[in-house]
């Protein structure tokens, strides 16, 4: 197993020790969580060569990986998640997050937030790759407007999903929780805004893992050595 998790993370162009501390990083975090080594490792690898360089709290590609690993851990011990439908849906998503500048730890929040509201792994992530060049869409055609948000110029995409969800939440309130149509409207019927829908419910979940996100990253590596020492 460590043999092909160590290929996976060398063929992103990592060297030697960085790839063989990342592959003991995604066997630690499968032997935690029992889960698939090899997904976690293509997820690790993914997420430092198309998002590394937005990874706060740490320098090394050794130690990007790490921290990755322990916030996938601290996730699915707070969330009880599927680590491998969580690895699969970051490591799906990834491309589109690079496109969309979002940062590495923007990326697992969300991912996770979509996985505790039921939708993972690659459908979760191709829905809401989806609904994002939905709503880019609908931001540079001023369609915001009918939710009642002002397009705010050069804001990104992740900040834009965030001020819609909390608009939703406001207009649902008064709806028994029902999505507005004109949210309908905007992420292409029912089935487009599926993703965004769970994101809705989802929105705590989705805040709360930002902040856990900013805390004292070095105690991610740190709680996931523990549990399997």
């Amino acid at each position: 197993k460590i043999i092909n998790t160590f290929s996976t993370l060398s063929k992103v162009g990592l060297d030697y020790r960085d790839a063989l501390a990342g592959s003991i990083a995604a066997q630690k975090l499968a032997i935690a969580t029992q889960g698939d080594a090899d997904s976690i490792a293509q997820s690790l690898a993914l997420t430092y060569k198309l998002l590394g360089n937005t990874i706060t709290g740490a320098t090394t590609p050794t130690e990007k990986m790490e921290l990755v690993a322990g916030q996938l851990f601290d996730l699915w011990k707070k969330g009880g998640l599927d680590i491998n439908e969580l690895s699969t849906s970051i490591k799906d998503f990834a491309a589109t997050a690079n496109i969309m500048n979002f940062s590495a730890n923007q990326t697992i929040a969300i991912m996770s937030a979509l996985g505790s509201a039921g939708v993972q792994g690659s459908r979760g992530a191709l829905q809401l790759r989806a609904s994002l060049f939905r709503l880019i869409e609908a931001q540079d055609k001023l369609d915001l407007s009918k939710l009642g948000l002002a397009t705010i110029p050069n804001e990104k995409p992740f900040e834009t999903l965030i001020r819609v969800l909390e608009r939703i939440q406001e207009l649902s309130k008064n709806k028994n929780s029902v999505i507005p149509k004109e949210v309908l409207d905007i992420f292409g019927g029912t089935r487009g805004s599926f993703p965004i829908e769970a994101l809705n419910k989802a929105l705590p979940i989705l805040k709360d893992n930002l902040i856990s996100a900013s805390r004292d990253p070095e105690r991610y590596w740190q709680n996931l050595n523990k549990s399997v020492n």
